[in-house]
């Protein structure tokens, strides 16, 4: 999905992303955390991995969760994949 979170050490671009992740990495220098420092905006959830991404706590649920992640017959899914419209429902 890709983001903070994600480790790329890829200098040769020079947008505004690349600036942030460099900056990223200057910053972990000094013990900044700056994936830290932002919270995801998980909407309607279809940018979101339910598993990889970091949306719930400060870690992903697969690393959370590793046994009920091996028991998942969708581990790609998205947050949209395992909502539906009644409050509190989940499906896994």
């Amino acid at each position: 999905m890709g983001g903070l979170a994600e480790d790329s050490t890829n200098t040769v671009s020079s947008g505004p992303w690349s600036q942030i992740k460099k900056l990223k990495f200057d910053l972990s220098t000094t013990r900044i955390n700056l994936p830290l420092l932002f919270k995801k905006k998980v909407g309607n959830g279809r940018n979101t991995s339910f598993w990889h991404d970091k949306w719930l706590g400060g870690s992903p649920l697969h690393v959370s969760y590793p046994r009920l992640y091996r028991l998942d017959l969708n581990p790609h899914c998205l947050v949209s994949d395992r909502s539906t419209s009644a409050p509190r429902a989940n499906s896994f």
